[in-house]
């Protein structure tokens, strides 16, 4: 095989791939997180008010920039998987939010992005689950923007969830939030945001489907940086579930969702 070509045909061939890279990318939402860091605390919106749960690991890698960081892999084989990743994964639960604080950073190609907030995913453990159960149950947590604030750092980190304004006595009331996707996300999914938070969440199994080429886009990347591993859900590490006899499912099964 030669290492080179010649002519246009070659040129014209790169440029559909990258197209198609940046296209992939571009169905990729980024993860709510609080960092001891930097924000503590934030305003959001549950676009969804029940948890898809899962259980999935917890995997350090390492970014483009050399910086070490841990990425979650949805658990779709358990009894193979805990040797291969050298640990148990852990319950999760993911619900689809807008996030209202302002984000803003500049693309590869030198674009300048300032957006008001962001729809994003919001994936918590076992620890945090029953509280937003009782906000669910006792407020609703469609009806109001909460603040998420967060405390200590490790696995002393822990979670408060505290009700703001009734949402139809805020700017919000009116939002358009399918308006806030990216393009290829609201052409195939709409307002249906419980098919859109699974979709999402495939994207983390080891064979993520064919359209996603990353399970981190660049601009998540770049937007946490100088995080640091305690954004992972760690203080949900030491909590695990009695011990089961092994059963083979599909990947589509292992995420579900979760009945009152």
């Amino acid at each position: 095989m030669s290492l080179f070509s010649k002519g246009y045909k070659a040129v014209a061939k790169e440029q559909e791939r990258q197209e198609a890279i940046k296209e992939s990318l571009g169905r990729r939402l980024n993860q709510f997180f609080l960092s001891p860091k930097g924000d503590t605390e934030a305003s959001v919106i549950f676009l969804t008010t029940e948890p898809i749960t899962f259980k999935a690991y917890n995997v350090k890698k390492m970014s483009n920039s050399g910086k070490e960081y841990y990425d979650m892999v949805v658990c779709t084989n358990e009894a193979k998987q805990n040797d291969k990743y050298g640990s148990k994964p852990s319950f999760k639960g993911a619900f689809l939010i807008y996030d209202t604080r302002p984000v803003n950073y500049t693309t590869q190609d030198g674009k300048e992005v300032n957006k008001d907030g962001q729809v994003r995913l919001y994936i918590t453990g076992i620890t945090n689950l029953p509280k937003l159960e009782r906000c669910e149950s006792k407020w609703g947590l469609a009806d109001y923007v909460w603040e998420i604030s967060r405390t200590g750092s490790g696995k002393a980190v822990s979670y408060s969830f505290d009700r703001g304004e009734k949402l139809a006595d805020t700017d919000y009331a009116d939002k358009d939030f399918v308006a806030e996707l990216p393009k290829a996300l609201v052409e195939e999914f709409g307002d249906d945001f419980e098919a859109l938070l699974e979709d999402q969440l495939m994207q983390f199994t080891e064979n993520p489907p064919k359209h996603e080429t990353s399970n981190s886009s660049e601009d998540d990347e770049d937007e946490y940086e100088d995080e640091d591993e305690s954004l992972v859900n760690v203080e949900d590490e030491e909590d695990e579930e009695p011990k089961k006899k092994p059963v083979k499912k599909s990947v589509v099964s292992v995420i579900k969702k979760k009945k009152r």
